[in-house]
């Protein structure tokens, strides 16, 4: 299975623009962060997902 990445122009996305993008749940995504697949930082109030590490995320599980 080939993973072709989405076309971002954002660095970073919100909890919610990655649950968009990949069609995942909130809490899905929030499981996946807890269990420390998908790793996050927080600027201010804002939880952001970097697109390089959601883009690893999927590569590991279409792996």
């Amino acid at each position: 299975m080939t993973v072709s990445p989405i076309p971002h122009t954002k660095r970073a996305l919100t909890i919610r623009e990655f649950c968009a993008a990949y069609s995942l749940s909130r809490s899905t995504t929030y499981k996946l962060i807890s269990a420390g697949k998908l790793h996050t930082f927080t600027i201010g109030r804002r939880r952001l997902v970097a697109v390089e590490e959601a883009e690893k995320l999927i590569k590991l599980a279409a792996a």
